[in-house]
């Protein structure tokens, strides 16, 4: 009997000391940029805590990181030793962190789980990859389209089954849903082609160009300079200086342009879906996909975020098994669903929620054609310099050519100092 007891009393012992999550068992901690109080990083959270609870052998701590100072912070944690074991970052900037041994390469486990470049979409996939090795699992994608209001074109006379399908007819649009007060301001405005979510990389991209060639850099290209003076000399119509005015008082939410009525069109990703719901149930918006140049076949570009395990973690194992679960079907059909986002995971993504929704259909469409930004070690770095040009270019500083220019003379020599440190470092 005294054994029996001993022996209720070891396992009852064992049970606690399981039972005590985070105390004695393993802790993983969780980065990203997404507040709670925002919807996708609520729904995000609500899943890694149902995997937490889950699985009473790990804790996961969970930590918001302003964005701005996420590239410091982990930076210090790596150095310090103590880096997070999972994060979710900005995907196009996967490269540059594996660039930097941030992060560590997932090939060993990808494989021995399975997991098949082709199960994702491959805008999503292909900018994890990097040295010939995959550095991160995509989550979600964002692509863009083209959002305009129903009642707007009926008021014009414009048929809102026939959206405009090129650049030309984007700016006869335009021209027609414009308003002007009195005084001449402009009270509605048709469509501004740096508004919303798209930037030059849209246009250059839809008109053939192509920001890296062969490891160099390739903005200032004649088909990325022509993009650019397309958007100069559409705002240009206007007069910069009236859009700058007319767009005092435009915001977030509820002082959105297209819900406040004062705009027209918009190029805008999926989750500009949630907005819209939430803020403007009244107005009736269709979608279409991008005008593109004459002759050009269907364009788009995406973005989106991916989940990578910073260098020194000390439970690579258990991140990946948690960066599985969040990347694998029923997660993403969760998520996706009630966050308006596009499934990075393409079985995900053909669930009948997307192929029977009015709108995610249009998404799915141009999934097919979609585009990336190029993977290089200094995307951050190119990207501030391709959206500062195209601000000089649009604010008439500097001519699009100009502009573009200097833009890649910067960025290459920025790039070329990059690879020359990084050389020197490998040969000590």
């Amino acid at each position: 009997m005294k054994k029996m007891f001993l022996l209720i009393f070891l396992m009852g012992l064992i049970f606690i000391q399981c039972g005590k999550k985070g105390e004695e068992g393993i802790v993983i901690r969780y980065w990203d940029t997404h507040h709670n109080q925002e919807k996708t990083g609520r729904i995000l959270h609500e899943l890694i805590d149902k995997y937490d609870k889950e699985h009473p052998e790990i804790t996961i701590k969970r930590q918001y990181i302003f964005r701005d100072n996420f590239d410091e912070k982990l930076a210090t944690a790596i150095v310090g030793k103590s880096p997070p074991d999972v994060i979710l970052l900005d995907r196009f900037v996967t490269s540059a962190y594996a660039d930097k041994d941030s992060i560590i390469p997932l090939d060993e486990f990808i494989k021995k789980d399975g997991i098949k470049s082709t199960d994702y979409f491959k805008a999503c996939w292909n900018e994890g990859v990097y040295d010939n090795k995959t550095w991160s699992i995509p989550h979600h994608t964002d692509i863009r389209v083209l959002y305009y209001r129903v009642d707007d074109f009926l008021e014009v006379g414009l048929d809102p089954n026939k959206p405009p399908k090129t650049w030309d007819q984007l700016f006869a649009y335009a021209k027609k849903l414009t308003k002007r007060d009195k005084n001449g301001f402009l009270s509605r405005i048709g469509f501004v082609p740096d508004w919303g979510n798209s930037y030059l990389h849209i246009y250059a991209l839809a008109n053939g160009g192509r920001f890296m060639r062969n490891g160099k850099i390739t903005c200032n290209e004649p088909k990325i300079v022509e993009a650019l003076t397309w958007m100069v000399n559409f705002n240009a119509w206007y007069g910069r200086e009236n859009v700058l005015g007319a767009q005092q008082g435009f915001g977030e939410r509820d002082m959105d342009p297209l819900i406040m009525g004062k705009l027209s069109m918009i190029i805008d990703g999926d989750w500009y879906l949630g907005i819209l719901e939430e803020y403007g149930p009244h107005v009736k918006v269709k979608i279409a996909p991008p005008p593109v140049p004459k002759g050009m076949p269907p364009s788009s570009w995406s973005g989106g975020w991916a989940f990578a395990i910073p260098n020194g973690s000390k439970h690579a194992k258990e991140s990946w098994k948690l960066i599985k679960y969040l990347t694998e079907y029923e997660a993403q059909i969760t998520y996706a669903t009630q966050a308006y986002r596009i499934p990075a995971l393409k079985k995900a993504a053909q669930n009948k929620f997307f192929k029977t929704h009015k709108d995610y259909k249009v998404f799915l469409k141009m999934m097919k054609y979609t585009k990336y930004r190029p993977v290089t070690p200094i995307a951050q770095f190119y990207w501030d310099e391709v959206k500062a040009a195209m601000d000089y270019a649009v604010l008439k500083k500097k001519t699009p050519k100009q502009a573009l220019d200097d833009a890649a003379k910067r960025t290459q020599k920025f790039l070329n100092e990059h690879i020359a440190k990084k050389a020197k470092k490998q040969q000590k």
